[in-house]
């Protein structure tokens, strides 16, 4: 009975041993480790965001350094507080349902700054930005504490297709993203232009959370080549991000939606003419829709430019949206544009786009013949 109580108490005192070994301050009573004695704990606050800047509540943290996990959540405002060890790096996993296992380390010795926040990222390794503590709030008495509020999120444009947006990118900002909607099908067109170095810009579908889900297509911009992505999208939400190659670099995103911007002559009786227009940085392009009620010759004249501008006619693919291609020409200074085709009855759809520079231009179209 003696031996069983002794081997009792052993039993009690291995087991305090075996759990005190993995908290640092009891360790170093226990054994010598010169990784972990002496090194003190620091409260680091972590905010965690969507790639937009939206708080992410009930993100499920877990801090690895020595022992097993430490686990927190946050809380409604994506905000939580840790222990890490002052010395040395740690490991930080984050996951909550619907996005990717987020992994990134800290390192307290390198960057003392005890606030960071983090936004998710569809490739798991999240964009980590050290800031300043942030001041603790006043006290009103109505309450005796609050969860401290983020800086404010970058100026992120929820509207591409419908202004111009200058940015830069640099070592320490190496990506924007920019996002749209669509109520409709729409041909729509991506710009990105006065880079000084090599820039990409991809085409994503949205995740349903914020995040870039299928990419649809990407094109990378030089000093000399500005690029253009156009695409025909179904409804719904999409992201255009901008990132830096390899040096610093200056931009320019303009969005446009020309499905939305069509100018509609209708069925073509008489001769229809524009009002004076130009094509020029901010508007690229024109679409014009017209319909034929029954099978006859129709004339296209595009004339009055100062720089080379291309006019293709189109068949109307059933949704307003640009559909075969029939014929192109080309106005230039000295010699307009000019398209003579028979067409069946039905919708048609004109393209007017820039070749050159800015120019303003005339254009027309008419029915030419009846068939014999």
């Amino acid at each position: 009975m003696k031996y069983n109580h002794i081997l009792s108490i052993l039993g009690i005192i291995i087991a305090a041993i075996s759990v005190g070994a993995t908290v640092p301050e009891i360790r170093c009573k226990i054994i010598s480790d010169s990784k972990v004695c002496g090194v003190t704990q620091k409260e680091v606050e972590l905010i965690t965001q969507t790639s937009i800047g939206e708080s992410l509540a009930g993100v499920k943290i877990q801090v690895i350094a020595q022992g097993p996990p430490v686990v927190e959540h946050t809380d409604s405002n994506g905000y939580a507080k840790v222990r890490i060890p002052s010395k040395g790096e740690v490991r930080v996993n984050l996951s909550k349902s619907g996005y990717p296992s987020q992994n990134f380390n800290i390192n307290l010795e390198t960057d003392p700054s005890i606030v960071r926040i983090i936004r998710f990222d569809p490739s798991g390794q999240p964009e980590v930005q050290s800031v300043p503590s942030f001041p603790q709030p006043t006290s009103t008495g109505s309450s005796n504490s609050s969860t401290p509020k983020p800086p404010p999120a970058p100026t992120i444009n929820n509207d591409l297709l419908t202004t111009s947006v200058k940015g830069n990118l640099s070592s320490q900002n190496e990506k924007e993203r920019y996002y749209f909607t669509l109520g409709n099908p729409s041909n729509i067109s991506l710009y990105l232009d006065e880079v000084e170095n090599e820039a990409l810009i991809t085409l994503y579908t949205d995740n349903g959370n914020g995040l870039p889900g299928n990419e649809i297509t990407e094109a990378t911009a030089t000093l000399y080549k500005p690029v253009e992505i156009e695409k025909i999208l179904g409804s719904g939400k999409y992201i255009v991000e901008v990132k830096r190659r390899i040096e610093d670099t200056k931009y320019r995103i303009t969005g446009s939606n020309y499905t939305k911007k069509i100018n509609d002559f209708g069925s073509l009786g008489n001769e229809k003419k524009t009002d004076p227009s130009a094509l020029n940085k901010d508007k690229r392009k024109q679409y014009y829709r017209f319909s034929i009620g029954n099978p006859g010759g129709v004339s296209l004249y595009l004339d009055q430019v100062q720089n080379e501008t291309q006019i293709t006619l189109y068949t109307d693919n059933g949704n307003g949206l640009p559909g075969n291609e029939i014929t192109e020409a080309t106005a230039t200074r000295s010699q307009p544009g000019k398209i003579e085709k028979n067409l069946a009855s039905g919708n048609y759809i004109v393209l007017l786009s820039k070749r050159g520079g800015d120019t303003p231009y005339s254009f027309s179209i008419k029915l030419s013949s009846q068939p014999q």
